[in-house]
């Protein structure tokens, strides 16, 4: 009885090995499927051949790669050697892009050493990014909407705010989850907020009030948004 592997199962284990010694892929692959068309975006021929060549005459820069990648470069070596028929350039570029991002300067140098042109989007690719800007601009036209709010003016008004944790639950909620993720010394930033929010007039000139509302809540445009549009309807001001 033969308990050896076959000869598919082999080339698998194989391209699993493969894979694993290269950087992350950025996108599902199916290590069964045969090698997709190329898709040229790099000015390298010889994608593989032409790389070990441009390693070797620009020292300087390989060597700042492999100070800055340190564990990785291995991978990340192994990645610059691949063969175009194992791994398309579009899905290269995908994984030494993620690798370089938090150094832009680098990754723009090596860019420009292979001689990277993005390739053209597809109709599928153009219409999700068209609805990515039209999901932006609805929500900049929500937070435009609410400009001229005179956040100051609820204040006049205490016992309405007093009640907002019960009226507006879902508001506080949401500072929550952003707030409690940061602390101001011994205290979260929810708890900094809701003092400031909460404290009267002869405590916090209206001034310093605003002030310190709009810093604790400008890192976070939906929930300044929110807190307006609240103030808006509490205190009957025309947008």
């Amino acid at each position: 009885m033969h308990l050896g592997l076959s000869t598919e199962e082999e080339t698998l284990n194989r391209q699993q090995q493969v894979e694993e010694a290269l950087l992350s892929p950025t996108r599902s692959i199916d290590i069964s499927a045969q090698a997709v068309p190329d898709t040229i975006c790099v000015a390298l021929l010889d994608r593989d051949t032409e790389m070990r060549h441009l390693v070797s005459h620009n020292t300087p820069l390989f060597n700042t790669l492999r100070s800055h990648l340190f564990q990785d470069w291995p991978r990340f070596e192994n990645t610059l050697y691949v063969p175009r028929s194992q791994l398309d350039d579009i899905e290269w570029m995908a994984r030494i892009s993620k690798t370089l991002q938090p150094v832009p300067s680098l990754l723009q140098q090596f860019r420009d050493l292979v001689g990277y042109v993005p390739p053209t989007p597809t109709l599928e690719e153009q219409e999700e990014e068209k609805g990515k800007d039209y999901f932006y601009n609805v929500k900049q036209q929500y937070h435009d909407e609410f400009d001229h709010v005179d956040i100051t003016r609820i204040r006049a008004l205490p016992d309405k705010l007093k009640d907002f944790p019960t009226h507006y639950p879902q508001f506080f909620i949401n500072c929550q989850n952003c707030l409690l993720k940061k602390t101001q010394g011994k205290e979260d930033e929810y708890q900094v907020f809701t003092k400031t929010l909460f404290s009267s007039s002869n405590t916090l000139p209206d001034d310093v009030w605003e002030m310190r509302i709009y810093n604790q809540l400008d890192s976070y445009p939906d929930l300044l948004a929110q807190f307006k549009e609240i103030v808006q309807y509490e205190t009957d001001q025309q947008l």
